[in-house]
């Protein structure tokens, strides 16, 4: 860790006081006329009344106030970012000033990356750094452009979501300059990371075990009266078919007398691609149980042509919403020998392919999957420190139990209804365990 930097803040050169990090917990809420918290009670589509398919609150709140304001020094902070909403997406700007992004949900970058904007869907972390020198006295709002839904909903209003939270600006108590981490140097910030993917060229970088395309779907309420439900390529959590018939191309799982039935089942140890194809209108924040992924690139998708292939592929030649992949999810000619049992993307993308965002650089556990393209990811299922083409296990049993593990969009009104699916890893045989189930936890 470089000069300046602490495990827990900022330090004033190699040994001296420590600035702890500020957390920052950023959520959108309502309240009643009593100043009570206030979530609806009814959804926007008669037939499916009691679900909010997306909540947009009309209050920011930071750390559980509302509009607060934070006094500071004109010095360099480090803030520590959560976007707790239920679906709001934040785009974060302040006043022309860099925010200096170190660290991503999954650890340190391997330098920082300085951004204008910073973006999180619900649940995306960011650790970064903002330098106040030369600003005394003066205040900034931390503003936010993020449309809802997003990217393209309707723009926030710039005197209520559009402000998040205001810095009052004083002066340095420091005796001297600031000594700690400067991240305009662009000092590494740790030793080079494991890397999956070349984030520069959107390339991959390791020989993947399976490659898999897998959908984002929606179903709307008739009329277009808004969505019923959301799943993870076409599948219910159950696993069963929307007449509750089994599929033979999905592992049944009982775990406490319950069945479910799962067609994601990776190695401990394996690398794995999933191509995520975005069909609904928004973007998705992605999150998986258990995996640190490195995003790969995102591609343009040709919509109409892809969905009148995919509604192609059901037997019957018409989408059954509910019912799972269309193709058989083995891998296939049709599916351009994918798992996953949708028919090839390939022919269907257009425009560039686009390499990670500068602050998406590192290991993540949550990725944003834009609405009308592919976002293409890198899983391994390891320690994320260990070297490429070398075994190495988890050092617990990551069958977890037979319990398995899950991957979901993490907009909780969307997870909530369906948009959730379980995983089940086929453990190494053998493998020491240094952290055992029952013992240690």
């Amino acid at each position: 860790m470089p000069a300046g930097l602490h495990p827990i803040g900022l330090q004033q050169g190699a040994a001296g006081s420590v600035d702890y990090t500020i957390p920052l917990v950023i959520q959108d809420r309502m309240f009643d006329t009593n100043g009570q918290l206030y979530f609806p009670n009814m959804g926007p589509n008669p037939e499916h009344p009691f679900w909010m398919m997306e909540f947009f609150g009309d209050t920011n709140v930071v750390n559980g106030k509302v509009w607060p304001y934070l006094n500071v020094e004109a010095r360099r902070y480090r803030f520590l970012l959560l976007n707790a909403s239920n679906a709001r997406t934040y785009e974060l700007s302040l006043h022309g000033q860099h925010l200096w992004q170190i660290a991503t949900d999954g650890g340190y970058l391997d330098a920082p990356a300085r951004l204008h904007k910073l973006t999180l869907m619900p649940a995306e972390r960011a650790d970064i750094i903002i330098d106040f020198s030369g600003l005394e006295g003066r205040t900034l709002i931390l503003k936010n452009h993020g449309r809802a839904p997003f990217p393209d909903g309707a723009p926030p209003d710039g005197a209520t979501v559009g402000r998040v939270l205001q810095f009052r600006v004083g002066p340095s108590t420091l005796a001297g300059a600031d000594a700690s981490y400067n991240p305009a140097h662009g000092d590494a910030l740790r030793p080079p990371m494991r890397r999956l993917v070349n984030p520069a060229t959107g390339a991959l970088a390791v020989v993947p075990s399976k490659t898999r395309q897998l959908t984002l779907n929606d179903m709307m309420g008739a009329g277009g009266m808004g969505m019923v439900e959301l799943l993870l390529n076409n599948t219910k959590m159950s696993g069963k078919r929307a007449d509750r018939t089994i599929r033979k191309d999905f592992t049944a799982v009982t775990v406490g007398g319950m069945t479910e039935y799962v067609s994601e089942l990776p190695a401990e140890g394996d690398t794995e691609v999933w191509e995520i194809v975005n069909l609904t209108a928004d973007a998705h924040p992605i999150h998986t149980h258990l995996t640190q992924v490195q995003v790969m690139n995102r591609q343009k998708v040709h919509l109409n042509r892809y969905n009148k292939a995919y509604a192609g592929s059901f037997p019957g030649g018409a989408s059954m919403f509910g019912d799972g992949p269309p193709l058989t999810y083995a891998p296939s000619v049709a599916s351009g020998l994918r798992y996953g049992g949708n028919p090839n993307i390939q022919p269907n993308l257009h425009g560039h392919v686009h390499p990670p965002e500068v602050n998406e650089a590192g290991w993540k556990d949550t990725v944003i999957a834009y609405p009308g393209q592919v976002t293409r990811i890198a899983v391994r299922f390891a320690p994320t420190d260990t070297a490429v083409g070398l075994a190495r296990n988890y050092s617990f049993d990551p069958d977890a139990g037979a319990h398995g593990f899950v991957w979901h969009c993490h907009i909780l009104d969307h997870e909530d209804n369906d948009m959730m699916r379980p995983y089940k890893i086929t453990a190494a045989r053998g493998a020491a365990r240094t952290y055992v189930m029952g013992v240690d936890y």
